[in-house]
């Protein structure tokens, strides 16, 4: 029979375990802390990485297209005259339907661009209806101007990690055409105890396409712009917005913004119900920010001033 091994044995297969087990332990940490900032990545990092980094197609996207473009060929081959009859009239339908918003206020507002308007210098001026005077010259009233331009300071807050602060102006002449622009302070609080910030905003040139006294529609176009630290991005923008003022002392104004920024697609709308006395107006509601994957939609409070 074979000798017991001596408690020294023992003691030394017991080391050599607990030596693999703190090697085992502290491989494990390096992993995961070489995975932390992955996890640690707040909603303005992603942004970055939306606006900074390019698309990549992946091979599902290539078979869709090659089955697209194969279903076009085949499509190609067995349409018919009458197809191509419907199709002609639904393209019709869509091309009314899509280009509704431009041609749908100008007849709804009886609009044919032949009478000008002037401003008056705040809505409901001397309890007139809503800003502007269609066709009345300033020489008959003293109250009325041939450029209006407002501001505004607003913050707004999504109530988990990000916040911002901006401003905004809009610019509108007699002519129709302005200008229209803004800028955001955007802030969060990172799990790490850090605060993490980047600026964003936008700048048009608009025309006023549609207008009576109590409602006045624009569109334009410009560019949207993102700055840090590390640098600046920019892309293309489309903008479209509206203001109605129903009846004193209420303002509803909405505003639409489809474009890019750097590498990404950028998706803004945003809806605000306002109250106003002398040039003051008070408002709130609901600022949607859409850039990639990444969405940054808040509610808003804020002050304008029209002028």
């Amino acid at each position: 029979m074979s000798p017991l091994p001596s408690s020294g044995f023992f003691r030394a297969q017991k080391d050599r375990l607990g030596g693999r087990c703190c090697q085992t332990l502290l491989a494990l940490l390096v992993v995961t802390s070489s995975n932390a900032p992955l996890f640690a990545d707040g909603l303005l990092s992603r942004l970055r990485q939306e606006v900074r980094e390019p698309a990549h197609n992946t091979v599902t996207d290539e078979i869709d297209e090659r089955n697209r473009a194969r279903h076009d060929d085949w499509w190609d081959e067995t349409e018919t005259e009458e197809e191509n009859s419907f199709q002609s009239f639904f393209g019709e339908l869509v091309v009314m339907g899509f280009t509704s918003p431009f041609w749908g206020p100008p007849v709804y507002l009886q609009d044919d661009y032949g009478l000008d308007g002037y401003f008056f210098r705040h809505p409901y001026q001397s309890d007139q209806v809503g800003l502007m005077a269609i066709g009345t010259l300033p020489a008959l009233d003293k109250n009325l101007h041939s450029w209006s331009i407002r501001m505004d300071a607003e913050y707004g807050d999504s109530f988990d990690a990000t916040a911002r602060m901006g401003g905004h102006a809009l610019l509108q002449s007699t002519s129709r055409w302005g200008l229209d622009g803004g800028f955001d302070y955007r802030t969060e609080n990172l799990p790490s105890g850090n605060q993490d910030q980047l600026w964003t905003g936008d700048f048009n040139l608009i025309y006023r396409f549609a207008q009576s006294e109590a409602i006045q529609y624009r569109t334009g176009l410009g560019f949207n712009w993102l700055a840090d630290q590390e640098d600046s991005e920019f892309g293309f923008n489309f903008t479209y917005g509206a203001d109605w003022l129903p009846r004193q002392p209420w303002i509803i104004s909405a505003e639409l913004d489809l474009g890019t920024l750097g590498q990404a697609t950028l998706v803004h709308g945003r809806v605000t119900a306002g109250i106003q006395f002398r040039g003051l107006e008070v408002y709130s509601g609901y600022d949607y920010y859409g850039v990639g994957s990444v969405d940054l939609s808040n509610l808003v409070s804020g002050i304008r001033i029209w002028y």
